[in-house]
């Protein structure tokens, strides 16, 4: 399914890397700075080489992927179910943008599960995806998306707690539902977009969670 997905849904733009520097450095000033960062569905690569964490990770099922990583991003290729590249009690913080709504809800609790073993005690999960209280027409829109991958910003939320994860943030409205919706690419628009209260076109929520055990 996902073997044409670069060339469809999920094309190259240059754009995407600027729009990431900002996403990424409104979540650093947030959150902080994690000592280390591993980005889950790593795509591009734009979250991973945008971070300033001293230690970055990407984790992609494509080997593809690997020749978009920037210099000290460290390339994992496999599912995100297991994660046996990464160390347990090693991850400050998972960013996981655009990937749970590809996956079943069978995938998903082995991911989360993954990602507890992955993270240090109070580290973090970074949940960006689709909102569908907010995109109920144009979710399917995207021909991967799975109709078990459907949450909102509060059944994702519940999700999480569900799953031993203690929510300390959640956003029903933080991003476009998708670059062909044309957001901003200047930096200076999507730094205004990020801290604005008025999100013309949000599709896409943000919860971030934390590991307490």
């Amino acid at each position: 399914m996902y073997e044409s997905y670069e060339s469809t849904r999920f094309t190259y733009d240059h754009r995407r890397a600027a729009v990431w520097r900002e996403i990424v450095g409104w979540l650093e000033a947030r959150f902080g700075v994690p000592e280390s960062l591993l980005e889950l569905g790593a795509g591009y690569c734009d979250a991973s080489n945008a971070s300033r964490a001293p230690v970055r990770l990407a984790v992609d099922i494509r080997a593809e992927f690997v020749r978009h990583a920037a210099p000290g991003v460290q390339t994992h290729v496999g599912p995100c179910t297991d994660l046996q590249g990464v160390e347990p009690a090693s991850v400050g913080q998972v960013l996981a943008s655009n990937l749970f709504e590809h996956l079943t809800r069978a995938e998903l609790t082995q991911t989360i599960a993954a990602i507890r073993r992955s993270l240090v005690p109070e580290g973090l999960l970074v949940v960006i995806q689709p909102n569908f209280a907010l995109v109920p027409r144009s979710y399917f829109d995207d021909h991967t998306h799975l109709a078990e991958g459907i949450f909102t910003d509060m059944s994702m939320s519940d999700f999480l707690s569900s799953q031993g994860m203690t929510i300390i943030h959640r956003q029903a409205r933080f991003l476009p539902f998708t670059l062909r919706q044309r957001m901003p690419a200047h930096p200076w628009l999507v730094h205004a977009y990020l801290r604005s209260p008025w999100k013309p076109l949000a599709g896409q929520m943000l919860v971030v969670a934390r590991r307490d055990s």
